[in-house]
This record gives C-alpha cells, structure tokens and sequence, in this order.
C-alpha cells in the first residue's frame, strides 16, 4: 500500500486579485472575471454556477455576489480564497435582507463588490 501523494503548494493557484465565474460547474462553459466591483454581471448576469474569489489577501478581499444590479438586493459572501464549484448542488441560498432572499444563488447573481469582511 503507498501513501497518498502531498498536495504540493504550487498546485494551488496565487491569488491573482480576480473573481472568477463559470457558466457551468467545475469551470465549465464560457466565463467572466472580474478585478473590481460590477454593477451589472452583463454576459454572465443570472447564468453562473461556479464562482471562485482570487483575490489578494487584505483589504478588500471577500465578495458579496448580489442578487439585482446595482449592488441591490440580497446577497451572500464568497471569503478569499473560496471556491463554490458547483452552485446548483451546494443549495446555497440568498440570506441577507433584501429582494431575492432565500432564491437560489445559482444562475441569480447580477453584480458584486469587494469588501474588507462580510
């Protein structure tokens, strides 16, 4: 029996400073990304199912995916460094106060911001 091979460092990605989204799960289909608050997604507006923040450490560094245009609407968190691959599987839900609230994230986020902590 041998043991399971490390996972070297280098197998993760830098931080880069960019939000990433997929059309499909698991970096699937066309995609959009983004180094700055977005009003409106546009292109990949309420049709992403994997999102990735890679951002920088530091300020600014987590994201909160909205549900309307214009930073309105509900929102959820995605912290540095995390990944939801697969949005329609994970159930995660809309939870802040605001139109949207408790819809499905998956193909429903239309903007995003950078904040130091949410």
């Amino acid at each position: 029996m041998t043991a399971p091979a490390a996972v070297s460092p280098a197998a993760v990605p830098a931080p880069d400073g960019f939000l990433y989204a997929w059309e499909n799960p698991h970096a699937g289909g066309f995609h959009c990304k983004w180094n700055a608050n977005n009003a409106n997604w546009a292109g990949c507006r309420n049709k992403v199912s994997d999102v990735w923040n890679n951002g920088f450490p530091g300020r600014a560094e987590d994201v909160r995916l909205f549900y309307g245009l214009d930073w309105s609407g509900s929102w959820v968190c995605l912290h540095q460094g995390h990944s939801l691959p697969d949005l329609g599987l994970s159930g995660l839900r809309f939870f802040s106060p605001g139109a949207g609230k408790g819809q499905l994230v998956n193909d429903n986020v239309s903007s995003h911001d950078w904040v130091d902590a949410c």
